[in-house]
């Protein structure tokens, strides 16, 4: 029993929550731990889709999603799995996204199912998908988000969880919807839905 004058550390009793954004570190060649989530009502009809937002300047910004098994061409309600930089750094992230059709603010343009989530959760994704971060020098040629991208679905192929013929066909049937819908989707004019060629 501590004296009356011995302080006692609230550190020795409290362990803050995790945050669900982690920064990515510059080289790791071993897959970190599960994060951390919050419950996703999913089953085996969950569909995985690659995602494209307008930049507003003809360049697009590069995620996935994964719905809860009940997609509607009006109304899409997805878990978004992606890298963003909003201080600078890149971390990858995972958040809730809810996109209307009707959202004249929206700047999601295309979401393109490229497989299910089958026996798999979130937070398996989660793990398969916190990579090495992208680096100026990884982005020459491309966004960051589009190098982090083509790597995540090189992962997901690799360990079954999306089949792939060709990633590269892919990535450019995506920017091919991109190009074709991001004006009408500045227009708020929603986003187009659509199922891959190359993948499922």
């Amino acid at each position: 029993m501590p004296s009356s004058n011995q302080r006692i550390s609230i550190s020795s009793f409290y362990t803050p929550a995790p945050s669900r954004q982690q920064s990515l570190p510059l080289r790791q060649n071993s897959l970190p731990a599960p994060l951390p989530v919050q419950p996703i009502q999913t089953d085996v009809d969950a569909n995985i889709y690659g995602c494209l937002f307008t930049r507003g300047d003809g360049t697009f910004h590069y995620a996935l999603g994964v719905d809860n098994g009940t997609p509607k061409d009006t109304r899409l309600t997805l878990q978004k799995l992606h890298v963003t930089n909003p201080a600078g750094g890149w971390i990858f992230e995972t958040k809730e996204m809810v996109l209307r059709k009707g959202d004249v603010y929206g700047t999601c343009c295309v979401v393109l199912k490229i497989g299910k989530l089958g026996r798999f959760q979130i937070g398996d994704l989660e793990r398969l998908l916190l990579p090495k971060t992208p680096t100026p020098k990884d982005g020459e040629a491309r966004s960051l988000s589009h190098v982090w991208f083509i790597r995540a679905i090189q992962t997901l192929k690799a360990n079954k969880v999306v089949h792939c013929t060709n990633i590269d066909a892919l990535t450019n049937e995506l920017a091919e919807l991109g190009n074709r819908q991001y004006k009408e989707t500045e227009m708020g004019k929603g986003y187009i839905l659509a199922t891959s060629d190359n993948c499922w």
